[in-house]
């Protein structure tokens, strides 16, 4: 039987952040992530704000995935000829942009 799906809205990812970060401020936390004390904190801390309860791999994934898209998001906007849209805080570019870089993908073999 496979394992229930974890479902992230805005306010559980808000809730979850602010609990990883609360930690990351107590230092219990490293370079790597967050400490087993700190994790257990965030998962006690959790249940008891959102009256859920996702098991130690889903939270752990999720923060892997936040941290993925933050450093693709960060990456992204630090190419040349991107912006950041004022109204959504994502990237605005041009098509020109991703013109050029489906042809560098398309060159790469990827």
């Amino acid at each position: 039987m496979a394992p229930n799906r974890a479902s992230w809205d805005d306010t559980t990812m808000k809730t979850f952040l602010d609990l990883c970060i609360a930690e990351k401020n107590r230092f219990n936390g490293n370079d790597k992530g967050l400490t087993n004390h700190g994790w257990q904190n965030v998962y006690r801390n959790f249940k008891q704000q959102t009256g859920q309860t996702f098991d130690s791999k889903q939270m752990q994934n999720k923060l892997v995935g936040m941290r993925r898209g933050y450093i693709q998001w960060c990456d992204l906007q630090n190419q040349t000829g991107l912006d950041r849209d004022k109204h959504t805080g994502g990237v605005a570019d041009d098509d020109s942009f991703w013109e050029t870089e489906q042809e560098t993908n398309d060159e790469a073999g990827t």
